[in-house]
């Protein structure tokens, strides 16, 4: 049997990438500089729009001294209110930014700016508390064109020679619903810099239409410390994860880990990680073989991120793998590398990206496949939108459901390539499904 991943669809994050695109209007506009603000420093139009151009740029320091200079000559200036009030929350400035929120929401504002104020006012109030929770479900519809990873050659290696596929060993297109559900927990722990205890539990069931034996099922979890020195972050962190494959105990794992992070610049962040995880596989019906898979894994990497403006942000990351096995086929060292791309669209409207690549080199040959040590090349491509609901639906809000939702669609691309013909596949993967996240 193949190796399965416990693919999750690409739920937005935290839903960051959405309420940073909805904060597109407030922020949009021309670049200005500074000299434009000498040459006419009475022009409080001027004034605004370079306060917008440092907000971009990540100075919300300077912003903020910009926003209060306005405000000294118009003060009930309701685009510079909410300006300023967006500052004070990205700085952290909770109380000040409550304070002018709630003042704005005073004001005549049409029906759909007063939502979002009220949204930022909620997110205020509930980072002011200790503890905060959060929950995302995804139901999606997922369609592979190779969901059994069948060979390209539409032949198999064995000891005996290569041997042609037939029927349901070669390539099978299949369907599946897929939903997930994520638990997130925050508690502030009292001290004076942010230092918090966090948490998440993830649970993931994917149910194939045609080939029941690639049904999965699977629980992680993980708890951690993140230590606040900013810039600077630390969290040690340990995790735990359950999967269960063809209806049947296919693998456990306990692990730990660090990760730290370090923000370089306005725009640049550094962030470096290490894991180590014990691994116990099940042999399976079909597979017996696979509890030689059991063993250790190590990562060690580092990734940098850089918002280059403010609807825009790139990712990169590398990171280097040591797969231990009781089988030496089943053991190998790797390297892989990530590139994401994060694209804001406004109004809640998002575009993630991504490109990755993959290379393991195995420990020993599989003499039942062949006398070959396996060298395996992975590529893979994708891409995610993201529509928030109450965008695209013909009637009012409902408790807030519309403004919690958002419509997914995603197309991924995957590509293996193998000097043993065995694990030379290719898939391409659409999905489509909706996203909910409820906040406390």
């Amino acid at each position: 049997m193949r190796r399965v991943e416990q693919r999750r669809g690409p739920i937005d994050p935290g839903g960051k990438a959405v309420r940073a695109s909805r904060q597109l209007r407030f922020i949009g506009g021309r670049d200005v500089t500074y000299d434009e603000v000498l040459r006419d420093p009475d022009n409080m139009a001027v004034n605004l729009a370079f306060a917008r151009t440092q907000i971009r740029d990540g100075d919300f320091i300077g912003a903020s001294a910009t926003l209060e200079r306005i405000l000294l000559i118009e003060p009930t200036n309701i685009d510079v209110l909410i300006l300023y009030a967006i500052v004070l929350y990205r700085l952290d400035n909770l109380n000040e930014a409550e304070r002018e929120l709630s003042r704005v929401l005073t004001l005549p504002l049409s029906e759909d700016l007063r939502a979002e104020l009220s949204d930022y006012l909620k997110e205020i109030k509930r980072r002011k508390q200790r503890d905060t929770f959060a929950v995302t479900t995804q139901h999606a519809y997922v369609y592979d064109t190779n969901r059994n990873s069948s060979p390209s050659s539409g032949a198999l290696d064995t000891e005996f020679g290569r041997v042609r596929l037939f029927g349901s060993d070669r390539r099978v297109p299949d369907s599946s619903y897929q939903g997930q559900i994520s638990v997130d927990w925050e508690h502030d722990l009292g001290f004076q810099r942010q230092h918090r205890l966090v948490s998440s539990v993830r649970a993931i069931h994917s149910d194939q239409s045609r080939l029941d034996q690639l049904t999965l099922s699977s629980t992680d979890g993980r708890v951690g410390l993140l230590l606040d020195y900013s810039p600077y972050t630390i969290e040690p962190f340990v995790t735990a994860s359950y999967a269960l494959l063809s209806h049947q105990q296919y693998y456990r794992s306990v692990g730990v880990g660090v990760r730290g992070s370090a923000l370089l610049t306005n725009k640049l962040r550094l962030s470096l990680f290490g894991t180590a995880v014990a691994q116990n596989y099940d042999g399976l019906s079909e597979a017996p073989d696979e509890r030689q898979r059991s063993g250790a894994e190590y990562q060690a990497g580092a990734s940098l991120s850089f918002g280059f403006r403010a609807d825009m942000r790139l990712g990169l990351s590398a990171r280097l793998v040591r797969k231990t096995a009781v089988e030496g086929f089943f053991a190998y060292s790797g390297t892989r590398v990530r590139l994401e791309h994060e694209y804001l669209l406004g109004r809640g409207i998002f575009l993630l990206s991504q490109l990755g690549w993959e290379f393991e080199q195995y420990d020993d040959p599989k003499r039942t496949e062949s006398a070959m040590t396996r060298r395996q090349h992975r590529f893979r491509g994708g891409s995610t939108i993201g529509v928030p609901m109450s965008l695209v639906v013909p009637f009012k809000e409902v408790y807030g459901i519309t403004r919690r939702t958002t419509l997914v669609a995603a197309v991924d691309y995957t590509r293996d390539s193998s000097n043993i013909t065995n694990y030379s596949s290719s898939n391409w993967r659409f999905m489509v499904g909706v996203t909910i996240r409820v906040e406390r």
